[in-house]
């Protein structure tokens, strides 16, 4: 880690972090204030040094130094690195992102951000995607749109502190993104968020931490509360070796979207579910859930205005979080540790410690109340609870 971060976390944890941060920051340009999507008509330039959004297009040995900044920086090249080497860029919570990955809608390749610590952006530190509404890409390219989307891209000894939303937002269609030795600290929303149909992206050996509290506005927090990590009908991404702490509902939450705010146009139906992701040697203290599987099987979503069918009177929708692993984790104060609402995922060899210390937990759950459709096919092994031991004592 950067010698340069200062210390936040009430943990002893000795291992360097880095983070990937995602951010939506053409607010100013008239985008949509939720998604960060850029106006259908606005014209990118690729030969002036700042574009339409207030971004500085990053040339290669381009130099960053520290200090409150005027701009963010995008990437729509292959096979570049911006290597802030150790510098602070603060956002000053005026300027939307520090680092847009942006596709264009063209292959976009081999990306590294490293050696950075970005702070106090407004939306995001880092955003990695195609930033057109989800509805258009299809009947702009036809076939596989993963090839139009960023794929390949290090995130490595990064920071990402005080974000408004989210931290690292890795948007849909995006592969193969590695967020390997970083943080990310207190943002309003979730730490690191993995959209629709993106995949095999990897979360290691990093801290997410005090995360989902709410977004600042006019010095007052507002009510939403998050978790740290979202997988999000995102598959097979790996998350290992990393420490969540004290996110404000919870460390990870896989489950899939209800297609919701359908009427306001531009939102797709979700063809993925949140399956086959590993999650394994993690340690999670202080949260009100460790790892919740199909997090949304039994909650109320009546008014999230839903695509999907609704199993009873518009309140409840099926939830897909399937064939996920949940290995070799320890669970220190953590209410709930493990939730599963899913079908065959296993959840084994995982400890947990703490007063409050509950280990794995399926509940009852809306598609079996309505349906009669309880989770099948769970495999639930080796795993020690605790509950009355401090943690650190056998």
């Amino acid at each position: 880690m950067c010698s340069s971060r200062r210390k936040k976390s009430m943990i002893k944890w000795s291992t360097s972090v880095t983070m990937l941060v995602l951010t939506q920051s053409w607010c100013a340009n008239g985008a949509d204030s939720a998604t960060g999507l850029i106006p259908l008509d606005a014209k990118i330039p690729v030969s002036s040094s700042i574009d339409n959004r207030g971004l500085r297009i990053f040339e290669d040995k381009m130099q960053i130094k520290s200090g409150k900044v005027q701009y963010g920086y995008l990437i729509n090249k292959s096979h570049m690195t911006l290597d802030c080497q150790g510098a602070t860029l603060d956002g000053g919570g005026k300027i939307p992102t520090a680092v847009l990955i942006e596709s264009n809608g063209k292959p976009l390749e081999d990306i590294v951000v490293k050696n950075c610590i970005f702070k106090n952006f407004k939306y995001n530190g880092i955003r990695v995607g195609w930033s057109i509404k989800d509805a258009l890409k299809h009947s702009i390219h036809k076939g596989d749109l993963y090839q139009y989307h960023p794929n390949n891209i290090l995130i490595q000894n990064v920071s990402v502190l005080d974000s408004g939303t989210v931290g690292v937002y890795v948007d849909d269609y995006v592969s193969n993104v590695r967020i390997l030795n970083s943080e990310v600290l207190n943002s309003g929303y979730v730490g690191v968020y993995f959209e629709f149909s993106s995949k095999d992206n990897t979360i290691k050996d990093s801290l997410i931490s005090h995360n989902g509290h709410g977004r600042l506005i006019n010095g007052v927090r507002n009510n939403i509360r998050r978790e740290g990590v979202s997988i999000d009908s995102s598959e097979s991404n790996v998350i290992s070796g990393n420490v969540f702490s004290d996110n404000a509902t919870g460390s990870i939450f896989l489950y899939k979207n209800c297609q919701e705010q359908v009427t306001k146009g531009g939102s797709v139906k979700r063809i993925l579910g949140a399956s086959s992701n590993i999650i394994k040697d993690n340690k999670f203290f202080n949260e009100k859930v460790g790892v919740w599987i199909a997090s949304r099987q039994s909650r109320d979503l009546k008014n999230w205005d839903c695509g999907d069918s609704s199993i009873y009177q518009g309140r409840f929708f099926l939830d897909y979080a399937d064939e996920n692993t949940v290995q070799n984790n320890n669970f220190c104060n953590v209410e709930r540790g493990v939730i599963v609402e899913g079908d065959k995922n296993k959840v084994v060899e995982n400890t947990f410690k703490g007063m409050f210390s509950e280990g794995v937990f399926q509940p009852t759950t809306a598609r079996q109340k309505y349906l009669n459709r309880p989770p099948v096919g769970n495999v639930y092994e080796n795993n020690s609870v605790y509950k009355n031991i401090p943690c650190g004592s056998e």
